[in-house]
């Protein structure tokens, strides 16, 4: 007989409650990891999203990670039909599918934080019938508002659930017969809507990708995490290790992920060049840390400078090696505490500490800003090295600017990063044109009645 290990995680609402649905995580005696969006109260999954997910989402090779948090968006679905007393499958499965009113109500309801959904919830089943009360819990802060790309990610997860689970009842129907042809016209009708809803939330969409940081606060990061500096956030004996980490993410432009899942096989150090192999091991048995650290989409080999290939050399060859237990794992970055592989929370910590004990750092200082930071310093080489590019030349740009930074080359992040280097080009340039002009000459004019 087969053994699963299963792990369970959950989401809070404010306090005293809980999320009615929860993740649990089944991992296979393969190693791979499956996610199952799970009722609380009966502790069974949910079919449609299990069957969604077994069929529709992991035939693609998308990372267990990336999985649970698709899970975790169309819970957003199944909060709506509770805060309104419905089921959403079986409207789903009515001749009209979803009227634009209750599109309308779910795009509201997409928009809200976790905790306020599940208030909407327990609003309705009156304090409890379908909330679980966690009284002995301690009050959490609540979370953010969703930002514009969350809502985004929520409604296309959400998109893809309910295309699935209507066409599955579609292909039940006899074609050319009355149901089938009112069915499949109100289905592609409001599927049709909701899309064109969760795109307008693009970042192409008068949203240009966020920006990564200043020259004044990068050489201040640069200064502040030297291992000598009397501002350094950490202990001593971490300096070393967290100073490493920030520069390896703002020197290659890797995610947080690839950085965790390093392994020292990863990094080949030679007398002239130095390579990173970024190595894309999907539900790796080695690896036991929850969240698992993954790469997202594409494996890559990147050369480093050898400054920063000696300052790896030195501690995966000291540092790492007086840890007894880093014998035992092949991950590069690991905890001084026991030498185990170092944990997302870790990571995340080690920031907080440069956001809140280095002020003049910016407030929204994180891994991935490094990587934001990486493409704009690689916009302005570009640009350093040949203004005028042709539409040839940008394109090979791209393609550079996408194979370092892991994206498939159908993706259009590369491109969304080149027209933000594009319009802060254009807008510099129309600065200098109405410097060079005189547009108005004399004094400011007075107010009206002065």
């Amino acid at each position: 007989m087969e053994r699963y290990k299963l792990s369970k995680r959950s989401s809070e609402g404010r306090a005293g409650l809980a999320n009615p649905y929860l993740i649990r995580e089944v991992q296979l005696p393969s190693g791979e990891r499956m996610p199952l969006l799970v009722c609380r109260s009966t502790g069974l999954p949910l079919d449609a999203a299990t069957f969604w997910l077994t069929s529709e989402r992991r035939p693609l090779g998308t990372q267990a990670n990336t999985l649970e948090q698709e899970l975790r968006h169309v819970v957003l679905l199944y909060l709506w039909g509770d805060a309104r007393g419905i089921d959403p499958l079986e409207r789903m499965k009515s001749p009209a599918f979803l009227t634009l009113a209750e599109i309308n109500d779910l795009d509201r309801f997409c928009r809200k934080r976790v905790e306020q959904a599940v208030a909407d919830v327990d609003a309705r089943s009156g304090n409890g019938r379908n909330v679980v009360a966690l009284a002995a819990r301690r009050r959490r802060k609540p979370t953010k508002e969703p930002g514009r790309m969350q809502v985004r990610n929520r409604m296309a997860s959400i998109h893809s659930f309910m295309d699935h689970v209507s066409c599955d009842h579609l292909s039940r129907l006899v074609p050319g017969t009355e149901p089938h042809r009112i069915y499949q016209s109100c289905r592609r009708d409001m599927l049709d809507r909701w899309a064109a809803r969760y795109r307008s939330l693009d970042v192409a969409n008068g949203h240009t990708p966020k920006k990564g940081l200043d020259q004044t606060a990068l050489e201040r990061l640069r200064e502040v995490i030297r291992p000598d500096h009397p501002e350094n956030p950490w202990q001593p004996d971490v300096q070393y290790r967290n100073g490493l980490m920030v520069l390896t993410l703002w020197a290659l432009g890797i995610r947080r992920g690839e950085l965790l899942a390093l392994e020292t096989k990863d990094i080949k150090f030679a007398a002239d060049r130095a390579f990173v192999t970024i190595v894309r091991r999907p539900d790796n048995p080695l690896d036991t840390r929850r969240p698992r650290p993954a790469v997202k989409t594409l494996g890559r080999e990147i050369v480093i400078d050898q400054p920063l290939a000696e300052l790896l050399r030195g501690y995966i060859m000291v540092q790492r090696r007086v840890h007894p237990a880093a014998r035992k794992h092949p991950f590069v970055f690991v905890s001084s505490a026991d030498g185990m592989p170092l944990s997302m929370s870790s990571l995340n910590k080690l920031f907080q500490a440069l956001r809140t004990r280095v002020p003049d750092l910016p407030d929204d200082l994180s891994p991935h800003v490094m990587r934001h930071s990486w493409n704009d310093a690689f916009s302005a080489a570009s640009n350093r090295a040949n203004t005028h590019r042709t539409d040839i030349e940008k394109t090979q740009e791209e393609r550079m600017r996408s194979y370092l930074m892991g994206w498939s080359r159908n993706s259009q992040m590369a491109a969304k990063y080149s027209a933000r280097w594009t319009a802060d080009a254009a807008n510099e340039q129309s600065l200098s044109l109405q410097r060079s002009q005189i547009i108005l000459t004399g004094q400011s004019p007075k107010p009206a009645g002065s």
